[in-house]
């Protein structure tokens, strides 16, 4: 995520595109891995969204980010989309954190 998002609304795919494109020429199948990553705190998050405690903002700001990623590789061939890393606890429950 913290290579495509800039701030709360705005995105640059220039690296992921061209990451895309490498993948295409190579015949590769192209896979994202995440889109979020369960913990918050995660340094791979950015850090309007570490530094956030605004809940309600970060639910709205995980819908319309995953909108605008599927918007912006519909009919793209990707293989596939991690929304979510690590959902699921290590007893099979949903993660609480």
């Amino acid at each position: 995520m913290s290579y495509i998002a800039k701030d709360w609304n705005s995105y640059d795919y220039t690296n992921c595109d061209n990451q895309f494109a490498w993948a295409k020429e190579q015949n590769a199948v192209f896979r994202f891995h995440t889109l979020f990553w369960t913990n918050v705190q995660d340094y791979n998050n950015p850090s309007f969204i570490r530094e956030s405690t605004d809940l309600a903002r970060k639910e709205q700001f995980m819908t319309e980010y995953t909108s605008n990623v599927l918007s912006h590789y519909y009919d793209s061939a990707i293989y596939s989309i991690d929304v979510v890393n690590e959902i699921i606890d290590q007893d099979g429950n949903y993660r609480q954190d």
